[in-house]
């Protein structure tokens, strides 16, 4: 029996906060004292030519990374990355934008556990609009339900835009889900914004695993890396 470390955040692309100046080298210099097995990081962005977050944060962090862009403009060219300390088997990203002008991914990635077997991730950053995460939820367990068995062990992260929480219930039934968030008293699961933290729009659902610990990282420095809080948990895999 061993324990998985993750990490879900979307970290608005190195930026910091609005009206900061940007604080990519802080940002993981902070992840890498939190000793993570699996980070999944949504709004990472890569240039044409130049900035390759996601290879930073993997050199620097001494893990194996995967990333697929979403969205793509004339400078560069944004998206979800994961970045794991398990050997990442295969991988595969969909596309579930729900107009030209706001690209979104489900990236999935399977993972070999150290003893044996394997786990089942997926990245995601869902609407701004209700309507097209609700469609979102759906196309999430759709995945899951083509990709993994009912008994395989399952972690999905990332930015679900879910403030009025009414997406929350859909996503939890169509993966036979559980929410690690549900466990914290209901001010202490918000993630957004770092200036005021009025929502709990950052998550991590999981199947098939016990949860061992879960907390939002709200003191210095996340206050000012991003405008998202990290969400930090621990999980117990079973060697059965």
């Amino acid at each position: 029996m061993t324990s998985i470390h993750v990490v879900s955040y979307n970290m608005r692309k190195g930026r910091g906060v609005r009206g900061s100046r940007p604080r990519l080298e802080e940002l993981v210099d902070s992840l890498g004292t939190l000793d993570t097995d699996l980070l999944l990081c949504q709004e990472v962005f890569h240039e044409h030519a130049g900035v390759d977050q996601t290879g930073e944060m993997a050199q620097a962090l001494r893990l194996s990374p995967r990333y697929e862009p979403n969205a793509t403009y004339r400078r560069g060219h944004h998206g979800n990355a994961t970045l794991s300390r398990l050997d990442i088997l295969a991988h595969e990203n969909r596309d579930i934008s729900p107009n030209r002008i706001e690209r979104r991914g489900i990236l999935y990635t399977r993972l070999g556990l150290w003893e044996g077997g394997h786990i089942h991730v997926f990245n995601t950053h869902f609407a701004l609009t209700q309507r097209q995460r609700i469609r979102q939820a759906r196309e999430l367990g759709a995945m899951l339900e083509r990709l993994t068995q009912s008994t395989d062990p399952v972690i999905i992260g990332g930015d679900f835009n879910d403030w009025t929480g009414r997406v929350d219930p859909l996503i939890r039934e169509e993966g036979d889900l559980r929410n690690a968030m549900a466990s914290l008293p209901t001010k202490e699961r918000r993630t957004w914004s770092t200036r005021r933290p009025l929502w709990a729009l950052d998550r991590l659902y999981y199947r098939n695993l016990d949860l061992i610990q879960v907390r939002v990282l709200r003191r210095s420095p996340w206050d000012r890396l991003s405008d998202h809080f990290p969400v930090q948990a621990e999980f117990r895999i079973s060697a059965d």
